[in-house]
């Protein structure tokens, strides 16, 4: 899930990521974003952290009330004390703008390989309960 409010950045960014084989969906705001249905959540989400509206550092805060446990990585053209801010926050890693596509790349393989991991720990816990 891509949550930026710049259409064009995000249309970008989600073409580059499709171009990857990654499936993509953009959120112009996190209320929206915290709106998108649950039993389809997304495997990470990269926020933008100056939106409309809820800010990217109160979404993260909402995800962490919500136990929403969904890896994400910050992005903004933000200073060293916003960035530890938002990792502090729970972003798993943060995105310097404008974004380097190598690093953007690399960061989505990161991810994936996270959930890759993350969805065979959760078979291997219910092979072990029998199911």
């Amino acid at each position: 899930m891509l949550v930026e409010d710049d259409r064009r950045v995000a249309e970008t960014l989600a073409d580059y990521a499709e171009e990857l084989g990654y499936a993509t969906i953009i959120m112009p705001n996190a209320e929206d974003a915290l709106a998108y249905p649950a039993e389809d959540q997304p495997d990470a989400i990269l926020l933008d952290l100056y939106l409309p509206g809820m800010s990217g550092l109160q979404f993260l805060q909402t995800l962490a009330r919500q136990g929403l446990h969904i890896p994400v990585v910050a992005v903004a053209g933000a200073s060293e004390g916003e960035a530890v801010s938002i990792l502090r926050a729970g972003a798993l890693h943060f995105l310097q703008k404008p974004l380097d596509l190598e690093q953007f790349r690399l960061t989505l393989h990161a991810l994936d390989l996270a959930s890759s991991r993350q969805r065979l720990e959760t078979l291997e816990q219910a092979f072990q309960l029998g199911f």
